[in-house]
C-alpha cells in the first residue's frame, strides 16, 4: 500500500532536483553574461581613454613640429604671412606612449594595436584596440578564475580649427647685421583668439612659447 508513495516522493524529487538545475544554469549564464558584458564595457573605457590621450600627445607634437619649422623672416621687412597647422604633421607614434599608459590605467588593460595617420590636411587620426585584463591583489589574472577578457576599439582624432591666420611680427634686424636678431610669429583664429610664439635669430628650432597657449587652435574627440 506504501509503493505509489514512495514513486509519488521519488517523482518529486527528481522534479526538484531538474528545477533546481534549470535554475543553478540560469544564474551561471546570467553570471557568464554580465561578466562578458562587464569586460567588454572595460575594454571599450579603455580603448576610449587611451585613444583620447594618444590624440592629446598628437597635438602637443603637431604644435611643436609646426611653430619649430616657421621660415625665418628674409628680410628687416618681412613681416608677412608665415606658415599655418597645415604645412607640418605630429610625430610618427607621437601618443602610443601615452595610450598604453592610460590604457594601463583603466582595469590593467593593454593597448594591441596602435595606428596613427593622417585624414586630409587639417585632421589627424589615432585607432587604438585594447584587451582588458583586470588583476586582483594577488597579482592572479581574472580569466585564470574564469573572467572574460574582451577587445575594444577606438578612434580619435584632432581637428585644427578652421581660419588659423599666422603672420610674422617684431622682427629686429639692425642695419649692420648679417640676419635677424629676434622675430615672433603670431597666430589668431575667429572665436579662439591669439597665440604668439618668440624666436632668437634665424633658427626657427629656438621657438619659445606656451603649448597650452596654441592647443586651443585644435579639437579633439572621439570619432566612429
Amino acid at each position: 500500500m506504501r509503493s505509489p508513495l514512495k514513486r509519488d516522493d521519488g517523482q518529486m524529487s527528481l522534479a526538484v532536483v531538474s528545477l533546481a538545475l534549470v535554475v543553478l544554469m540560469v544564474g551561471v549564464g546570467l553570471m557568464i553574461f554580465g561578466q562578458a558584458s562587464d569586460s567588454r564595457g572595460k575594454a571599450q573605457k579603455a580603448a576610449d581613454a587611451a585613444a583620447l590621450a594618444a590624440a592629446t600627445e598628437m597635438r602637443y607634437s603637431w604644435i611643436g613640429w609646426w611653430l619649430r619649422t616657421q621660415p625665418p623672416p628674409k628680410s628687416p621687412v618681412d613681416w608677412g604671412p608665415a606658415r599655418g597647422p597645415s604645412s607640418s604633421t605630429p610625430s610618427m607614434n607621437a601618443g602610443r606612449g601615452a595610450a598604453n599608459e592610460y590604457a594601463a590605467q583603466n582595469d590593467n588593460s593593454s593597448v594591441t594595436s596602435y595606428r596613427q595617420f593622417p585624414s586630409g590636411t587639417s585632421v589627424h587620426r589615432v585607432t587604438v584596440d585594447t584587451l582588458a585584463e583586470k588583476t586582483d591583489v594577488s597579482g592572479t589574472a581574472d580569466r585564470l578564475v574564469g573572467t572574460p577578457q574582451a577587445e575594444a576599439t577606438a578612434t580619435a582624432e584632432v581637428r585644427a580649427k578652421a581660419g588659423i591666420i599666422c603672420r610674422k611680427q617684431n622682427v629686429i634686424w639692425p642695419p649692420k647685421s648679417p640676419t635677424v636678431i629676434s622675430w615672433e610669429v603670431i597666430c589668431s583664429a575667429p572665436g579662439v583668439g591669439s597665440a604668439t610664439v618668440g624666436y632668437i635669430g634665424p633658427v626657427p628650432m629656438s621657438a619659445s612659447y606656451d603649448p597650452d597657449d596654441f592647443a586651443k587652435f585644435f579639437d579633439i574627440r572621439l570619432v566612429d
